[in-house]
């Protein structure tokens, strides 16, 4: 997996209303909804992209609509602040838990508390941003619509996961990765048009 820059600017888009479903999961033999509860599992961007095809109404959100419903109004590196530490509580990101899981010591690229998860944890176990939206940072990456042209083209991955680095954690960071890459740290979103 890739990340750009962290050196954006930012800049205005209109966005059109739209329903967010909190989450969905499953793996590559099975997908189910899930709202607010459930484990999350490893994803490859087609199964996703297969999954809100079949419903009309359904889609996987743009880029520019996670960031928008990441940062909830905020404009700070986090939604929470400027601050790593004013994740805690929030996110379930690469943090001291982790780092004593995999017995490394702590570095500059580890969140400064302990959230309890060395790895993925239950969707909702951490409290939501200021719109009620659960694990928009940390736990998986979340594959967006959005692709970035080449050879070959990637997929766009938002909000960082339990095992990255603070950097990738950021509301504006921006993963990327081929289509069909299989992780352990990637999940999707979808979006109910009105």
């Amino acid at each position: 997996m890739e990340y750009a820059s962290s050196k954006r600017l930012i800049h205005s888009i209109c966005l059109l209303p739209c329903y967010m479903h909190l989450w969905a999961e499953g793996n590559t033999n099975q997908l189910s909804l899930r709202a607010g509860a459930g484990q999350t599992i490893e994803f490859i961007w087609i199964k996703p992209r297969q999954f809100v095809m079949g419903v009309p109404a359904w889609d996987m959100l743009a880029e520019a609509e996670w960031e928008y419903a990441c940062r909830a109004g905020t404009t700070n590196t986090f939604f929470t602040g400027d601050d790593p530490a004013s994740l805690r509580g929030y996110a379930n990101v690469p943090d001291l838990s982790l780092r004593a899981q995999l017995r490394e010591p702590a570095d500059a690229s580890t969140f400064p508390f302990d959230d309890g998860y060395p790895f993925t944890a239950p969707v909702g176990s951490f409290k939501p941003n200021p719109w009620g939206l659960y694990d928009m940072i940390g736990n998986v990456f979340q594959w967006c619509a959005d692709q970035i042209p080449g050879p070959p083209p990637k997929q766009v991955l938002r909000g960082g996961c339990y095992n990255q680095n603070i950097e990738l954690c950021r509301c504006a960071a921006r993963g990327f990765a081929a289509p069909c890459g299989r992780y352990s740290y990637t999940g999707f979103r979808i979006v109910l048009a009105p």
